[in-house]
Protein backbone atom coordinates (compact mmCIF):
# COMPACT_ATOMS: atom_id res chain seq x y z
CA UNK A 1 0.00 0.00 0.00
CA UNK A 2 1.64 3.31 -1.22
CA UNK A 3 2.23 5.86 1.53
CA UNK A 4 0.17 8.68 1.48
CA UNK A 5 1.70 11.80 3.17
CA UNK A 6 -0.28 14.42 4.99
CA UNK A 7 0.86 17.90 5.30
CA UNK A 8 0.23 19.21 9.53
CA UNK A 9 -2.86 21.29 9.80
CA UNK A 10 -2.80 21.99 12.99
CA UNK A 11 0.16 24.87 14.26
CA UNK A 12 2.48 23.87 16.91
CA UNK A 13 4.27 26.77 18.30
CA UNK A 14 7.42 25.46 20.99
CA UNK A 15 9.97 28.03 22.81
CA UNK A 16 12.56 29.32 21.13
CA UNK A 17 15.65 29.25 23.61
CA UNK A 18 14.62 33.39 24.02
CA UNK A 19 12.17 33.37 25.77
CA UNK A 20 9.74 33.67 23.29
CA UNK A 21 7.70 30.85 20.57
CA UNK A 22 7.97 30.12 17.44
CA UNK A 23 5.93 27.81 14.88
CA UNK A 24 7.06 24.41 13.98
CA UNK A 25 6.54 24.34 10.16
CA UNK A 26 6.06 21.27 8.31
CA UNK A 27 9.20 21.25 5.26
CA UNK A 28 8.87 18.19 3.63
CA UNK A 29 6.56 19.45 0.96
CA UNK A 30 8.78 22.38 0.07
CA UNK A 31 10.77 22.42 -2.74
CA UNK A 32 14.26 24.60 -3.25
CA UNK A 33 17.62 23.64 -2.84
CA UNK A 34 19.07 21.18 -0.26
CA UNK A 35 22.33 21.52 -0.48
CA UNK A 36 23.16 18.57 2.21
CA UNK A 37 22.04 15.11 2.32
CA UNK A 38 22.90 11.75 2.99
CA UNK A 39 21.72 8.26 3.91
CA UNK A 40 22.14 6.65 7.34
CA UNK A 41 22.47 2.83 6.70
CA UNK A 42 19.99 0.51 8.53
CA UNK A 43 22.91 -1.93 9.71
CA UNK A 44 24.19 -2.03 12.89
CA UNK A 45 21.33 -0.48 13.93
CA UNK A 46 23.04 3.17 12.76
CA UNK A 47 18.97 4.28 11.37
CA UNK A 48 18.05 4.10 14.71
CA UNK A 49 20.30 5.61 17.09
CA UNK A 50 20.79 8.57 14.76
CA UNK A 51 18.83 10.79 16.06
CA UNK A 52 20.12 10.99 19.63
CA UNK A 53 23.80 11.57 18.57
CA UNK A 54 21.78 14.64 16.26
CA UNK A 55 20.85 15.60 19.85
CA UNK A 56 23.90 15.02 21.48
CA UNK A 57 25.61 17.49 18.70
CA UNK A 58 22.76 19.82 19.29
CA UNK A 59 23.42 19.84 23.11
CA UNK A 60 27.18 20.09 22.67
CA UNK A 61 26.37 23.51 20.49
CA UNK A 62 24.49 24.99 22.81
CA UNK A 63 21.33 24.30 20.26
CA UNK A 64 17.59 23.59 20.50
CA UNK A 65 15.47 21.54 18.48
CA UNK A 66 11.44 20.90 17.45
CA UNK A 67 10.85 18.30 15.41
CA UNK A 68 7.30 16.83 13.73
CA UNK A 69 6.75 13.60 11.97
CA UNK A 70 4.51 11.27 10.15
CA UNK A 71 4.20 7.98 11.04
CA UNK A 72 3.17 4.76 8.95
CA UNK A 73 3.39 1.41 9.36
CA UNK A 74 5.21 1.19 5.42
CA UNK A 75 7.13 4.68 6.54
CA UNK A 76 7.96 7.69 8.75
CA UNK A 77 9.31 11.30 7.61
CA UNK A 78 9.04 14.28 9.47
CA UNK A 79 10.87 17.63 10.14
CA UNK A 80 13.10 19.15 12.37
CA UNK A 81 14.35 23.11 13.00
CA UNK A 82 17.63 23.35 15.22
CA UNK A 83 17.49 26.89 17.16
CA UNK A 84 19.97 28.86 18.66
CA UNK A 85 19.16 31.83 20.87
CA UNK A 86 15.46 32.03 18.88
CA UNK A 87 16.68 31.73 15.40
CA UNK A 88 16.31 28.92 13.32
CA UNK A 89 20.13 27.62 12.20
CA UNK A 90 19.00 24.68 9.96
CA UNK A 91 15.91 22.74 8.59
CA UNK A 92 15.95 19.38 8.58
CA UNK A 93 13.87 16.72 6.00
CA UNK A 94 13.98 12.86 7.08
CA UNK A 95 12.36 9.72 5.81
CA UNK A 96 12.64 6.47 6.08
CA UNK A 97 11.04 2.99 4.79
CA UNK A 98 10.14 -0.33 7.23
CA UNK A 99 13.93 -1.75 7.43
CA UNK A 100 15.39 1.11 4.84
CA UNK A 101 18.14 3.64 5.37
CA UNK A 102 17.65 7.08 6.94
CA UNK A 103 17.52 9.41 4.32
CA UNK A 104 18.35 13.47 5.48
CA UNK A 105 17.75 16.54 3.53
CA UNK A 106 19.01 20.12 5.32
CA UNK A 107 19.36 23.56 4.58
CA UNK A 108 20.35 26.43 6.13
CA UNK A 109 17.68 28.57 7.84
CA UNK A 110 19.80 31.43 9.11
CA UNK A 111 22.46 33.99 6.73
CA UNK A 112 24.55 33.79 10.46
CA UNK A 113 25.74 30.12 9.69
CA UNK A 114 28.52 29.13 6.97
CA UNK A 115 26.97 26.40 4.84
CA UNK A 116 30.71 24.68 5.60
CA UNK A 117 29.95 24.96 9.35
CA UNK A 118 26.85 22.78 8.94
CA UNK A 119 28.88 20.40 7.18
CA UNK A 120 31.05 19.87 9.53
CA UNK A 121 28.42 19.80 12.47
CA UNK A 122 27.09 16.97 10.37
CA UNK A 123 29.92 15.49 9.90
CA UNK A 124 30.93 14.90 13.33
CA UNK A 125 27.23 13.38 14.20
CA UNK A 126 27.37 11.55 11.88
CA UNK A 127 30.89 10.23 12.43
CA UNK A 128 29.93 9.32 16.40
CA UNK A 129 26.85 7.51 15.09
CA UNK A 130 28.95 5.49 12.69
CA UNK A 131 31.02 4.86 15.39
CA UNK A 132 28.72 4.21 18.37
CA UNK A 133 30.61 6.67 20.44
CA UNK A 134 29.63 6.77 23.91
CA UNK A 135 30.51 8.33 27.60
CA UNK A 136 30.44 6.94 31.05
CA UNK A 137 27.40 8.47 33.07
CA UNK A 138 27.19 8.35 36.74
CA UNK A 139 22.90 7.89 37.93
CA UNK A 140 21.21 7.13 40.90
CA UNK A 141 16.87 6.39 40.83
CA UNK A 142 14.80 4.05 42.83
CA UNK A 143 13.09 0.95 42.30
CA UNK A 144 10.25 -0.39 44.79
CA UNK A 145 8.66 -3.80 46.00
CA UNK A 146 6.14 -4.57 48.36
CA UNK A 147 5.38 -7.10 50.88
CA UNK A 148 8.87 -7.95 51.81
CA UNK A 149 11.75 -6.95 54.57
CA UNK A 150 13.97 -3.65 54.46
CA UNK A 151 17.09 -3.58 52.24
CA UNK A 152 19.19 -2.20 54.57
CA UNK A 153 23.06 -3.26 52.90
CA UNK A 154 24.70 -2.63 49.40
CA UNK A 155 24.97 -5.24 47.02
CA UNK A 156 27.56 -4.78 43.87
CA UNK A 157 26.00 -6.64 40.91
CA UNK A 158 29.61 -5.70 39.14
CA UNK A 159 31.68 -2.10 39.27
CA UNK A 160 29.33 -0.25 37.95
CA UNK A 161 25.84 -1.39 39.18
CA UNK A 162 25.96 -1.07 42.97
CA UNK A 163 22.05 -1.25 45.12
CA UNK A 164 21.96 0.40 47.86
CA UNK A 165 19.85 0.77 50.52
CA UNK A 166 17.38 4.36 51.13
CA UNK A 167 17.73 6.23 54.74
CA UNK A 168 13.74 5.72 55.46
CA UNK A 169 12.23 2.69 56.50
CA UNK A 170 9.03 1.47 57.25
CA UNK A 171 9.91 0.20 61.08
CA UNK A 172 6.44 -0.57 61.77
CA UNK A 173 6.10 -4.21 60.35
CA UNK A 174 8.75 -6.54 59.35
CA UNK A 175 7.08 -6.56 56.03
CA UNK A 176 5.91 -3.69 53.97
CA UNK A 177 6.68 -1.28 50.96
CA UNK A 178 10.16 -1.49 50.37
CA UNK A 179 12.79 0.66 48.38
CA UNK A 180 16.36 0.12 46.73
CA UNK A 181 18.42 2.10 45.09
CA UNK A 182 20.16 1.84 41.97
CA UNK A 183 23.47 3.24 41.34
CA UNK A 184 24.82 2.83 38.13
CA UNK A 185 27.51 4.09 35.51
CA UNK A 186 26.32 3.41 31.87
CA UNK A 187 27.35 3.84 28.95
CA UNK A 188 25.22 6.87 26.81
CA UNK A 189 24.86 9.30 24.02
CA UNK A 190 26.26 12.43 25.48
CA UNK A 191 23.89 14.31 28.11
CA UNK A 192 20.35 14.34 26.25
CA UNK A 193 20.45 10.29 26.98
CA UNK A 194 20.63 10.16 30.21
CA UNK A 195 16.59 9.56 30.44
CA UNK A 196 16.30 7.23 28.04
CA UNK A 197 19.41 5.08 28.88
CA UNK A 198 18.26 5.05 32.81
CA UNK A 199 15.08 3.92 32.09
CA UNK A 200 16.45 1.52 29.68
CA UNK A 201 18.90 0.27 33.01
CA UNK A 202 16.29 0.34 35.34
CA UNK A 203 13.81 -1.62 33.10
CA UNK A 204 16.39 -4.22 33.12
CA UNK A 205 17.54 -4.60 36.50
CA UNK A 206 13.95 -4.55 38.01
CA UNK A 207 13.65 -7.73 35.37
CA UNK A 208 16.59 -9.38 36.87
CA UNK A 209 15.79 -8.98 40.35
CA UNK A 210 12.31 -9.82 40.00
CA UNK A 211 13.34 -13.54 38.98
CA UNK A 212 16.24 -13.66 41.47
CA UNK A 213 14.24 -12.42 44.37
CA UNK A 214 11.07 -14.15 43.24
CA UNK A 215 9.48 -10.37 44.26
CA UNK A 216 7.69 -8.25 42.10
CA UNK A 217 11.08 -4.88 41.92
CA UNK A 218 9.18 -2.39 39.83
CA UNK A 219 9.39 1.26 39.11
CA UNK A 220 8.09 3.77 41.69
CA UNK A 221 4.75 4.18 41.63
CA UNK A 222 3.81 7.52 40.78
CA UNK A 223 0.33 9.33 40.71
CA UNK A 224 -2.10 10.81 43.46
CA UNK A 225 -4.39 8.58 46.06
CA UNK A 226 -6.68 8.75 48.80
CA UNK A 227 -4.83 8.01 52.35
CA UNK A 228 -6.29 7.97 55.79
CA UNK A 229 -5.24 10.80 58.05
CA UNK A 230 -2.70 9.84 60.90
CA UNK A 231 -5.67 9.96 63.65
CA UNK A 232 -7.33 7.08 61.36
CA UNK A 233 -10.85 10.01 61.40
CA UNK A 234 -10.73 11.33 58.10
CA UNK A 235 -8.55 10.78 54.39
CA UNK A 236 -6.94 13.01 51.94
CA UNK A 237 -5.53 12.77 48.42
CA UNK A 238 -1.75 12.97 48.60
CA UNK A 239 0.90 11.82 46.08
CA UNK A 240 2.50 8.63 45.95
CA UNK A 241 6.65 8.48 45.89
CA UNK A 242 9.21 8.02 47.89
CA UNK A 243 11.51 11.00 48.25
CA UNK A 244 16.16 10.28 49.55
CA UNK A 245 16.84 13.51 51.63
CA UNK A 246 20.25 13.04 50.13
CA UNK A 247 21.43 11.54 47.35
CA UNK A 248 25.90 11.01 45.93
CA UNK A 249 26.94 13.29 42.73
CA UNK A 250 29.31 9.85 42.07
CA UNK A 251 29.49 6.62 42.12
CA UNK A 252 29.66 5.76 46.10
CA UNK A 253 32.66 3.57 47.03
CA UNK A 254 32.63 0.14 48.29
CA UNK A 255 32.07 -0.21 52.03
CA UNK A 256 30.08 2.80 52.32
CA UNK A 257 27.52 0.44 53.70
CA UNK A 258 27.67 -3.04 55.32
CA UNK A 259 26.63 -6.09 52.27
CA UNK A 260 23.67 -7.28 52.16
CA UNK A 261 23.58 -10.82 53.47
CA UNK A 262 23.94 -13.92 51.47
CA UNK A 263 22.92 -17.74 51.36
CA UNK A 264 23.83 -20.67 49.91
CA UNK A 265 21.65 -21.86 46.97
CA UNK A 266 21.00 -24.88 48.13
CA UNK A 267 19.96 -23.63 51.75
CA UNK A 268 17.65 -20.80 51.13
CA UNK A 269 15.77 -18.86 53.53
CA UNK A 270 12.73 -20.70 55.25
CA UNK A 271 9.89 -18.80 55.94
CA UNK A 272 9.62 -15.70 58.43
CA UNK A 273 10.50 -16.02 62.46
CA UNK A 274 10.73 -12.66 63.63
CA UNK A 275 14.64 -13.00 64.00
CA UNK A 276 15.93 -11.45 60.77
CA UNK A 277 14.33 -7.99 59.92
CA UNK A 278 16.57 -7.19 56.27
CA UNK A 279 16.24 -9.31 53.32
CA UNK A 280 19.15 -11.58 51.77
CA UNK A 281 19.78 -13.29 47.83
CA UNK A 282 21.82 -15.73 46.65
CA UNK A 283 25.04 -16.38 46.93
CA UNK A 284 25.54 -16.55 43.23
CA UNK A 285 23.28 -13.36 42.28
CA UNK A 286 26.43 -10.99 41.23
CA UNK A 287 27.38 -14.51 38.33
CA UNK A 288 23.57 -14.66 37.19
CA UNK A 289 24.04 -10.31 36.65
CA UNK A 290 27.35 -11.26 34.85
CA UNK A 291 25.39 -14.31 32.69
CA UNK A 292 22.54 -11.43 31.81
CA UNK A 293 25.13 -9.41 30.34
CA UNK A 294 27.11 -11.78 28.77
CA UNK A 295 23.90 -12.24 26.26
CA UNK A 296 23.73 -11.36 22.94
CA UNK A 297 20.72 -8.53 22.05
CA UNK A 298 18.26 -11.60 20.72
CA UNK A 299 19.01 -13.47 24.27
CA UNK A 300 18.64 -10.82 26.30
CA UNK A 301 15.43 -9.44 24.70
CA UNK A 302 13.96 -12.99 24.97
CA UNK A 303 14.78 -13.05 28.61
CA UNK A 304 13.38 -9.83 28.99
CA UNK A 305 9.96 -11.09 28.20
CA UNK A 306 9.74 -13.78 29.88
CA UNK A 307 10.93 -11.94 33.24
CA UNK A 308 7.86 -9.41 32.50
CA UNK A 309 5.65 -12.45 32.58
CA UNK A 310 6.91 -13.30 35.56
CA UNK A 311 6.86 -9.92 37.23
CA UNK A 312 3.12 -9.96 36.09
CA UNK A 313 2.63 -13.07 37.72
CA UNK A 314 3.95 -11.90 40.90
CA UNK A 315 2.04 -8.79 40.97
CA UNK A 316 -0.91 -10.55 40.72
CA UNK A 317 -0.46 -14.05 42.52
CA UNK A 318 -3.13 -12.61 45.41
CA UNK A 319 -5.66 -10.79 43.36
CA UNK A 320 -6.22 -12.75 40.36
CA UNK A 321 -4.22 -16.52 41.39
CA UNK A 322 -5.54 -17.69 37.59
CA UNK A 323 -4.36 -14.72 35.51
CA UNK A 324 -0.74 -14.94 37.72
CA UNK A 325 -0.49 -19.03 37.52
CA UNK A 326 -1.09 -18.15 33.19
CA UNK A 327 0.83 -15.54 32.94
CA UNK A 328 3.89 -18.58 34.98
CA UNK A 329 3.44 -20.83 31.82
CA UNK A 330 3.58 -18.19 29.12
CA UNK A 331 7.15 -16.95 31.09
CA UNK A 332 8.02 -20.28 30.58
CA UNK A 333 6.79 -20.60 26.97
CA UNK A 334 8.69 -17.05 26.15
CA UNK A 335 12.14 -19.23 26.73
CA UNK A 336 11.60 -21.96 24.51
CA UNK A 337 13.93 -21.44 21.22
CA UNK A 338 12.03 -19.54 18.26
CA UNK A 339 9.71 -21.59 15.56
CA UNK A 340 9.18 -24.06 18.43
CA UNK A 341 5.36 -24.50 18.57
CA UNK A 342 5.56 -26.75 22.09
CA UNK A 343 3.92 -25.72 25.36
CA UNK A 344 5.52 -24.68 28.72
CA UNK A 345 6.16 -28.40 29.32
CA UNK A 346 8.39 -29.00 26.85
CA UNK A 347 10.57 -26.28 28.46
CA UNK A 348 10.63 -27.16 31.59
CA UNK A 349 11.44 -30.90 30.63
CA UNK A 350 14.45 -29.17 28.78
CA UNK A 351 15.52 -27.12 31.61
CA UNK A 352 14.58 -28.43 34.48
CA UNK A 353 13.79 -32.76 34.40
CA UNK A 354 10.92 -34.60 33.88
CA UNK A 355 10.54 -34.99 37.70
CA UNK A 356 9.82 -30.67 37.74
CA UNK A 357 7.49 -31.57 34.37
CA UNK A 358 5.46 -34.15 36.11
CA UNK A 359 5.05 -32.04 39.16
CA UNK A 360 2.86 -29.45 37.05
CA UNK A 361 1.37 -31.35 34.61
CA UNK A 362 -0.19 -34.35 36.51
CA UNK A 363 -1.38 -32.08 39.83
CA UNK A 364 -4.85 -31.60 39.87
CA UNK A 365 -4.91 -28.49 37.81
CA UNK A 366 -2.27 -28.87 34.66
CA UNK A 367 -0.32 -25.95 34.01
CA UNK A 368 -1.09 -26.04 30.66
CA UNK A 369 -4.98 -26.72 31.47
CA UNK A 370 -4.74 -23.38 33.33
CA UNK A 371 -3.30 -21.26 30.69
CA UNK A 372 -5.60 -22.76 27.89
CA UNK A 373 -9.04 -21.94 29.53
CA UNK A 374 -8.32 -19.25 31.20
CA UNK A 375 -7.36 -17.06 28.01
CA UNK A 376 -9.75 -18.84 25.68
CA UNK A 377 -12.60 -18.82 27.87
CA UNK A 378 -12.01 -16.95 30.72
CA UNK A 379 -12.40 -19.56 33.40
CA UNK A 380 -11.39 -18.97 37.15
CA UNK A 381 -9.88 -21.49 38.98
CA UNK A 382 -8.67 -19.86 42.24
CA UNK A 383 -10.87 -17.71 44.21
CA UNK A 384 -11.53 -14.20 42.48
CA UNK A 385 -14.67 -12.83 42.06
CA UNK A 386 -16.29 -16.25 43.85
CA UNK A 387 -17.98 -14.94 46.63
CA UNK A 388 -19.18 -18.00 47.73
CA UNK A 389 -15.81 -19.41 48.31
CA UNK A 390 -15.62 -17.21 51.74
CA UNK A 391 -18.27 -18.39 52.88
CA UNK A 392 -18.53 -22.06 51.79
CA UNK A 393 -17.94 -24.75 55.12
CA UNK A 394 -15.40 -26.21 52.29
CA UNK A 395 -12.40 -24.84 50.67
CA UNK A 396 -10.22 -27.00 47.68
CA UNK A 397 -6.54 -25.87 48.10
CA UNK A 398 -5.65 -27.71 45.50
CA UNK A 399 -5.27 -24.81 43.24
CA UNK A 400 -2.94 -22.81 45.67
CA UNK A 401 -0.77 -25.97 46.30
CA UNK A 402 -0.86 -26.24 41.93
CA UNK A 403 0.42 -22.43 41.76
CA UNK A 404 3.18 -22.38 44.74
CA UNK A 405 4.14 -25.58 42.71
CA UNK A 406 4.37 -23.31 39.45
CA UNK A 407 5.79 -20.82 40.79
CA UNK A 408 9.01 -22.77 42.19
CA UNK A 409 9.37 -24.11 39.00
CA UNK A 410 8.64 -20.94 36.93
CA UNK A 411 11.43 -19.47 38.69
CA UNK A 412 13.59 -22.00 38.38
CA UNK A 413 13.44 -22.40 34.86
CA UNK A 414 14.34 -18.80 34.17
CA UNK A 415 17.32 -18.85 36.49
CA UNK A 416 18.39 -22.26 34.44
CA UNK A 417 17.31 -20.97 31.38
CA UNK A 418 20.08 -17.51 32.05
CA UNK A 419 22.69 -20.47 33.41
CA UNK A 420 23.07 -22.27 30.01
CA UNK A 421 22.81 -19.16 27.88
CA UNK A 422 19.23 -19.87 26.60
CA UNK A 423 21.15 -22.10 24.21
CA UNK A 424 19.66 -25.71 25.27
CA UNK A 425 17.93 -28.93 23.72
CA UNK A 426 14.57 -29.33 23.61
CA UNK A 427 13.11 -33.11 24.47
CA UNK A 428 12.49 -35.64 21.73
CA UNK A 429 9.16 -35.22 20.60
CA UNK A 430 7.61 -38.89 21.51
CA UNK A 431 7.36 -41.20 18.35
CA UNK A 432 3.68 -41.15 17.43
CA UNK A 433 2.21 -44.30 15.59
CA UNK A 434 1.58 -42.96 11.72
CA UNK A 435 -0.91 -43.99 8.97
CA UNK A 436 0.31 -44.92 5.59
CA UNK A 437 0.72 -41.95 3.51
CA UNK A 438 -1.18 -43.21 0.96
CA UNK A 439 -4.21 -44.27 3.04
CA UNK A 440 -3.57 -40.26 4.21
CA UNK A 441 -4.02 -39.05 0.82
CA UNK A 442 -7.11 -41.34 0.06
CA UNK A 443 -8.75 -41.55 3.30
CA UNK A 444 -12.29 -41.48 1.61
CA UNK A 445 -11.11 -44.46 -0.92
CA UNK A 446 -9.43 -46.78 2.06
CA UNK A 447 -12.98 -46.03 3.77
CA UNK A 448 -14.88 -47.45 0.93
CA UNK A 449 -12.71 -50.20 0.55
CA UNK A 450 -12.83 -50.81 4.05
CA UNK A 451 -16.48 -50.83 4.44
CA UNK A 452 -16.84 -53.14 1.10
CA UNK A 453 -14.41 -55.56 2.90
CA UNK A 454 -16.53 -55.83 6.11
CA UNK A 455 -20.26 -56.15 3.93
CA UNK A 456 -18.81 -58.72 1.45
CA UNK A 457 -17.61 -60.54 4.55
CA UNK A 458 -20.82 -60.59 6.17
CA UNK A 459 -22.74 -61.74 2.77
CA UNK A 460 -20.26 -64.44 2.94
CA UNK A 461 -20.88 -65.64 6.34
CA UNK A 462 -24.26 -65.10 6.05
CA UNK A 463 -24.39 -67.63 2.83
CA UNK A 464 -22.76 -70.17 4.19
CA UNK A 465 -24.56 -70.42 7.55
Amino acid sequence: MAVVRKKARSIIRVTDGAGGMMEVKDRRFEAGDWPIKFEIPADEEQADRWSRYLAWGCHRRGWQSSALGQLDRAENSGTITLIENGTSQLEIVWERKRGGPLKVRARLASSTLPLSDAQLFFGEVNDDCRAARTEPRYFRSTLQYDDGMAWRGELWLDDKTRLAPPSLQDETAIIGPRIVHVDAITECIGEPDIISARQKMLLEVSAFLSVVTQRAVRLLDHGRAWVWTADMKSCEVRTLGYLEPTNPLCMPSRGTVKQVPLYPIDDPPQGIDGSINEISFREDIADLWSLYCGLSAERRAQFLQAAAKWQEAVIHWQDRPSLSFTLMAIACEALKPPDDGRNCYAVIEALLGRDAVDRVRQSPFPAQYVRSTHLHTGEFHGSELVLVDFLSSYRDPSFREAHREMFKVTSAAIIEWLRKGGAFQMPTPKNRRKFPKWLKDNIAVAACIIFAAGLGLGLAIGYFR
